[in-house]
């Protein structure tokens, strides 16, 4: 992790699962939390001075949610230093993705009560790879991470249609999105292109019933 905690009473804190002792990692998991919110947004924001609200929403969204979290844990093997109780050792609970997410947040926390905001930042700075982070530039990634993030329920169809008045075969997407009262259905010559035109229209409707402002790049 690239830290040494001057006080390794906060660490031992931070490893402590609530199944093991009363005095437990929950209190700081409430500060990490809060505290990978405010740095990842302060990055973000000077790392895309362009985008808009909507998109630096996705990106930190997707940097601090308990799937991103439960990575970084696995790679560096949180599950093995965990202070869990018989039943959760049982039950395998030194790899359970909530366990280890959590104890992430905890050992955020951790370190910025131990050493203070810069600390925990130049240590999310060497965690996360932001130079692979790039915001989106294309309606259909966009759309799937706003849904994924308001968690609205969503199916998209692909099939092929004949028509006789074209010689070729026109692929057909078809996108049911809980909050519309419409499927999207829109045609292309190819998968690439139907896709396209079908994410372009669910864009626009999304824009309106969230009210958050994105930008797309002319495609």
């Amino acid at each position: 992790m690239r830290y040494t905690f001057k006080d390794s009473n906060y660490l031992k804190l931070a490893l402590t699962h609530r199944s093991f002792n009363k005095v437990n990692n929950e209190r700081l998991e409430f500060i990490g939390d809060s505290v990978l919110n405010l740095i990842i947004s302060e990055i973000l924001y000077f790392k895309f001075p362009q985008s808009q609200e909507g998109n630096l929403t996705i990106l930190r969204s997707k940097l601090v949610n308990r799937n991103s979290l439960f990575k970084l844990a696995k790679k560096f093997n949180l599950g093995n230093y965990l202070y869990l109780g018989l039943g959760e050792i049982i039950s395998g609970g030194k790899n359970r993705s909530s366990i280890l997410a959590n104890a992430m947040e905890s050992i955020i926390g951790a370190i910025y009560l131990d050493g203070g905001i810069y600390s925990i930042k130049n240590c999310l700075l060497i965690w996360y790879n932001f130079c692979k982070i790039k915001p989106h530039n294309n309606y259909k990634n966009i759309i799937q991470e706003i849904l994924q993030f308001y968690q609205f329920n969503f199916h998209i169809y692909t099939c092929f249609y004949k028509n006789e008045k074209c010689k070729n075969k026109l692929f057909k997407i078809i996108c049911k999105i809980d909050f519309l009262t419409k499927s999207v259905i829109k045609y292309g010559l190819n998968k690439r292109i139907a896709e396209k035109t079908t994410a372009k229209i669910v864009f626009k409707n999304i824009k309106k019933y969230t009210n958050i402002k994105f930008k797309i790049k002319k495609q």
